[in-house]
């Protein structure tokens, strides 16, 4: 799931939570960069609700190819 963090400076980041301590939080964004958050500085944090996936992509892709879409997507964890 898809996260957005609106900060006390007003700034709104989006991204997949890969990381959370009691202190913080970092999101990757969809070209693999990460952004740490203090959780002293989010304003809000909510779930887009929405996955990153593309609607319909898996309607173009065969059983076996998004076999290994998954299993290239979980490695990265």
């Amino acid at each position: 799931m898809n996260y957005l963090v609106e900060t006390k400076g007003g700034a709104v980041l989006s991204g997949i939570v890969v990381e959370e301590t009691a202190t913080s939080v970092t999101l990757r964004r969809a070209g693999g960069e990460q952004d740490v958050v203090l959780r002293s500085d989010i304003r809000e944090m909510v779930s887009s609700r929405l996955s990153l996936m593309p609607e319909g992509l898996e309607a173009g892709i065969d059983p076996r190819a998004m076999a290994d879409l998954l299993r290239f997507l979980q490695a990265g964890k």
